[in-house]
């Protein structure tokens, strides 16, 4: 339709910023709310596609795609069957602070389990960023419990998991 982005924005200016709900709303920039991390965000009408425009950032969407489509892993499965024979409500890859994402939360104890499989976290990046969510959690009052694939294969971790 276009020849450019500048000419696409010129077409599309931004006149005001109201939301679309609003019954005075005239067209422009539609007011959203993000689905990760519950912050306003604008985008134009015609840029929302199927699934876009509901996510504020690229690191919002990896965050939710991440806890929405990916399978859990094996060593995550024994857990998971671990606590539901213990009676445990728990929920399974919660986003926590619309920065992590964890394997289990206990809401009952503010307990997050953390299944670490041996492969990705001895990588030295994955290390950096368990040791900044790790840092994240404690400050944020939640106890953290990390479980290696290891303890969770030779079923050491059922006497660390809090009865």
């Amino acid at each position: 339709k276009f020849c450019s982005r500048k000419c696409t924005t010129k077409s599309f200016p931004p006149p005001h910023f109201t939301d679309k709900d609003s019954s005075n709303w005239k067209g422009g920039i539609i007011k959203r709310i993000c689905k990760t991390c519950n912050n306003y965000f604008w985008v134009y009408p015609f840029k929302i596609r199927i699934n876009e425009g509901i996510f504020c950032s690229r690191r919002c969407t990896a965050i939710y795609t991440r806890s929405h489509i990916l399978r859990p892993t094996s060593i995550e499965k024994k857990v998971y069957e671990e606590l539901k024979l213990r009676g445990f409500l728990f929920e399974r890859e919660k986003i926590i602070g619309g920065k992590f994402v964890v394997d289990v939360y206990i809401p009952k104890l503010n307990l997050v389990i953390e299944c670490d499989g041996s492969y990705w976290h001895s990588l030295p990046e994955r290390k950096i960023k368990d040791i900044d969510k790790n840092k994240y959690l404690k400050e944020n009052g939640f106890q953290l419990l990390r479980l290696t694939e290891a303890e969770i294969n030779n079923d050491l971790f059922k006497q660390k998991i809090p009865l």
